[in-house]
């Protein structure tokens, strides 16, 4: 018998590389609720055109 298993866990977007405009990778990371703060957790590879397009489009630029 075989059994996979994968371990997930929810991020929020913390940043991006780039500009809101043209985002290379995000910045993801994990909120700790003992510390109340954002720990960074990941940062991914660049992402693909298409996927920069719609999520410039979704970024506003920090106020």
């Amino acid at each position: 018998m075989k059994v996979k298993h994968r371990t997930t866990t929810e991020m929020i977007i913390g940043g991006v590389t780039g500009s809101v405009q043209a985002p290379r990778t995000l910045v993801l990371g994990r909120y700790e609720h003992r510390r109340s703060r954002l720990r960074v957790a990941a940062r991914p590879t660049p992402l693909p055109a298409p996927a920069r397009r719609e999520l410039a489009d979704l970024l506003t630029p920090r106020r």
